[in-house]
């Protein structure tokens, strides 16, 4: 059996340079018995087989890979690249509360404990390009949560990803970009107009209808990027570490004096 921290160990990895951008809080709520095994797990053999069938004949040389599908099938789906050269790093910046989450992260959790068992799926190296795991759901999409619900919603900045300058540094050339369909997350645009501006090549993969093409998007203006960068900041509260996920506060009952 396998442990929490075995498993950020693996997910995590050592000699690879995209490490400064992996983000533990996703392992935080990864349960443990007493005996220090994992609570919750999925067979690997079972990942095994699901990894085979996740289609990745769009891959090409000399690219980074941005994952933004939901938690689960993007896992799988970094775990299958993996297989292809590129190293899984898991840049979900939010924790969890399980059986009060927002966001369900059941599934998710379930892959990266058991991917953790698929040791070929985490080549290490120096000249590896990346493969980064989002969720697609990261907004919460229902609106915002009630008091007393965990609010794991959370939001990707541009120092959550590497600029393109430390791309080029380590030979990435484009940034392809999966997603189910052709609706582009506010936060994420911003990183990648900065890409586009840096002149890598941007490409997105849509899973739905399996299929590939380049991509260019429409700069915005000074003003537009401040008022979007605002109201990212304040979108989601963070906790002093960083990451996000808390408990909304449940409003004091109105005393009578």
């Amino acid at each position: 059996m396998i442990n929490r921290d075995r498993v950020l160990e693996v997910w995590q990895g050592r000699d690879h340079p995209w490490l400064p951008w992996v983000k533990p809080a996703v392992f935080d709520r990864i349960e443990e018995r007493e005996e220090g095994t994992v609570d919750e797990f999925t067979p690997a053999r079972s990942v095994r087989k699901a990894i085979a069938q996740v289609d990745t004949s769009w891959l090409l040389p000399r690219a980074a890979v941005i994952i933004d599908v939901p938690g689960g099938e993007a896992a799988l789906l970094a775990l299958a690249l993996g297989k292809r050269g590129l190293r899984p790093v898991p840049a979900i910046n939010t924790t969890s509360c399980p059986g009060a989450e927002l966001i369900s992260q059941t599934l998710l959790r379930l892959v990266l404990v058991a991917g953790a068992e698929c040791e070929d799926s985490f080549p290490s190296g120096p000249t590896l390009g990346p493969a980064f795991l989002l969720d697609s759901r990261r907004d919460g999409h229902e609106g915002a949560p009630s008091p007393g619900m965990f609010d794991n919603r959370w939001v990707v900045f541009r120092t959550d990803l590497p600029s393109e300058k430390q791309l080029r540094d380590n030979g990435i050339e484009r940034v392809i970009v999966v997603q189910e369909d052709d609706i582009l997350s506010t936060d994420l645009e911003d990183i990648l107009l900065d890409y586009q501006a840096g002149g890598l090549e941007l490409i997105r993969h849509e899973t739905r209808t399996r299929s590939s093409h380049p991509w260019t998007l429409a700069k915005r203006g000074w003003l537009a990027k401040a008022a979007r960068f605002v109201q990212l900041r304040w979108a989601v509260l963070r906790r002093l570490d960083g990451s996000y996920g808390r408990w909304v506060p449940i409003p004091p009952k109105p005393s009578h004096g």
